[in-house]
């Protein structure tokens, strides 16, 4: 069930919302950091499932489980 959760939120969800999910929960200069990859990502893979993939397997410990709560708290 967990991976349907996160793949149906990979697949509803555009991957801007990066920005609303840390914002207020990361210091300003991670937040600046996650966007540019979020954008990077975007832009390299033009997909947005695949550019939620890299996002996600790049993220550390601590951002992966501020975006595990988002997701299964939402």
């Amino acid at each position: 069930m967990i991976a349907l959760k996160v793949f149906r939120f990979t697949y509803n969800e555009n991957i801007d919302i990066i920005e609303k999910i840390y914002k207020d929960k990361v210091a300003d200069y991670m937040l600046s950091h996650l966007i540019d990859k979020k954008n990077d990502y975007k832009e390299t893979y033009q997909n947005n499932l695949k550019a939620w993939e890299e996002f996600i397997l790049d993220l550390d410990q601590n951002n992966a489980e501020i975006l595990d709560n988002y997701i299964f708290n939402k």
